[in-house]
């Protein structure tokens, strides 16, 4: 293994490492035989290939393929290097016809804040997911998370969020987001939606489900980044409620810098990780 000597060193082109190019499965017959490739050419070594014992190939194509470096000379970093493309070759049996087939599926990824990614799939139709932002440097509590999902057909699935956070929480790592509320949109002349929201209590555990009657996807409220924030004016129609032994606090969803949530001996946190920490040393 090659260890970097300062910030912006690359990797010799003389670098190799030890990789996994075939499997082979105990059989009475045929043998069974997985191989796999590599795109050390052109490429950074990714799996870029998978030969099934059916005679199956997978084949694997990476954003940063023929690319002159996959390092941020900034941060010393490998960036980021998602398949950008998927394809299945096979061949179809029908009455002792072989028909060969390669299917193919694309990715396309946006990067920034509440980016979106797409997949196009064989039958081109293009699933889509919106998510917050990833980037390293980033403290926002949701980075990454999934808020919004557009099917092929259309339809529109999203989520909104609240936080649970301990009471000796520290950093917007520490906030347990949860799934507050959700809408399921039918797409057309007038699209529509359905509604649910959750409440959760401080230990985790889900308090109430309300679902809501079909309304205007337009009337639903969202924040100025367009996250979804409640069902609105939709009607209610039904409402379950769950009570447990031990009885908590709703949780909190305060904000990251806001006031603390109070503290509670049967909360999930207690005791602190302060305390926790102390009894992990001991038991060294």
């Amino acid at each position: 293994m090659y260890t970097c000597t300062t910030l912006d060193d690359q990797c010799p082109s003389t670098l190799s490492e030890t990789v996994t190019t075939s499997i082979d499965l105990p059989s009475p017959g045929t043998p069974l035989s997985f191989h796999f490739g590599y795109n050390t050419t052109g490429g950074w070594g990714n799996l870029s290939s998978i030969q099934y014992p059916s005679g199956a190939l997978l084949k694997y194509s990476y954003k940063l393929d023929n690319q002159d470096t996959g390092m941020d000379s900034g941060t010393g970093f490998f960036l980021t290097n998602p398949v950008t493309r998927k394809e299945v070759d096979y061949s179809e049996i029908q009455d002792g016809t072989s028909t060969p087939h390669a299917d193919v599926w694309t990715f396309d990824y946006l990067v920034g804040g509440n980016s979106c990614n797409t997949m196009t799939a064989p039958d081109h139709g293009v699933d889509t997911a919106c998510y917050q932002s990833l980037n390293p440097s980033s403290s926002a509590i949701l980075a990454g998370v999934v808020y919004k999902r557009i099917w092929p057909s259309g339809n529109v699935d999203e989520k909104g969020y609240s936080t649970n956070p301990p009471a000796w929480r520290s950093s917007a790592g520490d906030f347990n987001p949860y799934v507050s509320v959700e809408a399921h949109t039918l797409t057309g002349q007038s699209s529509v939606s359905a509604v649910t929201t959750h409440s959760y209590d401080q230990n985790g555990n889900e308090t109430a489900v309300s679902m809501y009657d079909w309304g205007s996807y337009a009337s639903l409220p969202r924040d100025s980044s367009g996250h979804l924030q409640g069902p609105g004016s939709a009607t209610l129609l039904r409402s379950v409620s769950n009570t447990y032994t031990v009885s908590m606090p709703a949780a909190t969803n305060a904000a990251f810098g806001g006031p603390q949530t109070p503290d509670n001996s049967t909360a999930y946190w207690y005791p602190r990780h302060r305390v926790l920490c102390c009894i992990s040393c001991l038991a060294r």
